[in-house]
């Protein structure tokens, strides 16, 4: 198991916790969302602040680029999903809908829709160019947490308090599978293998003591859970490499202890890969797989994956 890797960058500027990290498609620039109401956009390399998105009435949870990297897409406790155009910051469009926090928000493949994942228990598809909404899926019995597109387009997976995770078609609405291993087991963060046969959840079991943190891997075409990794820390977020060879998941080791780390799995065996301590969630893997980006209460950093 490698335990090191450099840290090559770090950024300073927001005022509250970094809550989302998310690399352009070709890599050269990072956003970020934080807990004081700002989205930030900063080079890759330097760790430079390039531009500051304002305009929520709330807590920004979620940051991405487009596909094409020319938009970013915001969802807020503000009850709404946000399209901005990433070079004017400019507000293109306000999807409104959800009645409760907007906890996630994911571009298609193509970049003419977002999915947004809800405390009102529901996710929903939305035109990117109109704002209209295309769908609205219900089935959850809790808050959506974590909502991601299929690599092809076709379907959503999401997250919910329920104890579950559920992969949709997107055009009929139709739940396609229900994941579940337990009976108290939160989803948090879910994620599509690049192939799309696979999906990845970060999940808290409850018991008598408080809380087990997992990673699960389950197959999509059968539903079967394939790999079960007890995480350990509690809950941060966890996303697949690019080629899905491995997973990237981080958080803070207890309610007690304050240290973090972020780890690096492979994703047939379950084996730590490499450990890089003092990292935080968010993370996020570069689009060549060559670094990553971590966050949290702390500055946000890039790191080199030697």
């Amino acid at each position: 198991m490698l335990s090191s890797s450099s840290m090559a960058v770090e950024f300073q500027g927001h005022t509250d916790t970094v809550v989302s990290v998310a690399f352009s498609p070709d890599g050269k620039k990072i956003v970020t969302a934080s807990h004081d109401r700002t989205m930030r956009i900063w080079d890759a390399e330097s760790g430079k602040e390039l531009q500051k998105l304002e305009g929520s009435e709330s807590v920004v949870s979620k940051a991405i680029f487009s596909p094409d990297g020319k938009k970013i897409a915001t969802a807020s406790f503000d009850e709404i999903a946000r399209i901005w155009d990433a070079e004017s910051e400019k507000e293109l469009h306000k999807f409104v809908g959800h009645v409760r926090n907007v906890n996630d928000v994911a571009f298609s493949p193509d970049g003419k829709k977002i999915a947004t994942a809800s405390f009102d228990e529901t996710a929903r598809i939305w035109d990117v160019e109109s704002g209209k909404e295309l769908h609205k899926f219900v089935g959850h019995d809790g808050r959506v947490l974590s909502v991601a597109f299929s690599p092809d387009g076709e379907k959503i997976v999401t997250g919910g308090m329920d104890y579950t995770a559920r992969i949709w078609d997107i055009e009929s609405g139709q739940e396609l599978k229900k994941l579940k291993r337990y009976v108290d087991e939160g989803f948090y963060s879910v994620s599509f293998s690049p192939d799309g046969k696979k999906v990845a959840v970060m999940c808290v079991i409850l018991t008598q003591t408080g809380g087990e943190h997992h990673v699960r891997i389950w197959d999509v075409e059968s539903g079967e859970n394939v790999l079960a990794i007890r995480h350990p820390s509690i809950l941060g977020n966890l996303s697949f490499s690019p080629d899905g060879k491995q997973l990237l998941s981080a958080g803070r080791y207890s309610d007690a202890h304050l240290d973090t780390a972020a780890w690096i799995w492979d994703a047939e065996s379950g084996r730590v890969v490499r450990t890089l301590e003092g990292a935080d969630a968010p993370v996020a893997f570069s689009p060549d797989g060559k670094k990553i980006v971590t966050a949290g209460n702390g500055p946000v950093r890039i790191w080199t994956l030697e």
